[in-house]
């Protein structure tokens, strides 16, 4: 009988200690948040545009979404929009020309969100001078 107990005993111990924890799952709030950080954050002007245009890649599937903030000028920073998981780019055409404009991009999973990648960019308008 001790030994059945004792057999039972190491293998629930065994059992317990060879699980390993995914360490890549961004629902997880001890994954590694760089491992899902999106990737290639770029802020850009389109010539001719009075807009700015944001591009990131991400590796990683299993996100929810992406989540941009800006900050324009002196004021603070304020969460702009939520994208679904598929989005890689979006446009913002509320920009203020001659200002500078930041960006913060964030993957999200449930409540957990990965490091943020930053771009900055002063925007010119462009238009048609006519007398």
């Amino acid at each position: 009988m001790k030994t059945k107990i004792y057999v039972i005993l190491v293998l629930s111990v065994m059992i317990a200690t060879s699980c390993k924890r995914e360490i890549n799952n961004p629902y997880d709030p001890e994954c590694p948040r760089e491992i899902w950080t999106p990737r290639n954050f770029e802020v850009i002007q389109p010539p001719n545009k009075n807009s700015v245009e944001l591009s990131w890649s991400q590796d990683i599937v299993h996100i929810d979404g992406f989540k941009i903030d800006r900050k324009v000028g002196s004021l603070d920073w304020a969460n702009v929009i939520t994208l679904s998981k598929n989005d890689i780019s979006w446009s913002d055409n509320q920009i203020s020309p001659l200002v500078l404009h930041q960006y913060r991009l964030y993957a999200i999973a449930g409540d957990n969100q990965s490091n943020s990648v930053t771009g900055e960019i002063t925007p010119v308008f462009t238009g048609v001078i006519t007398n």
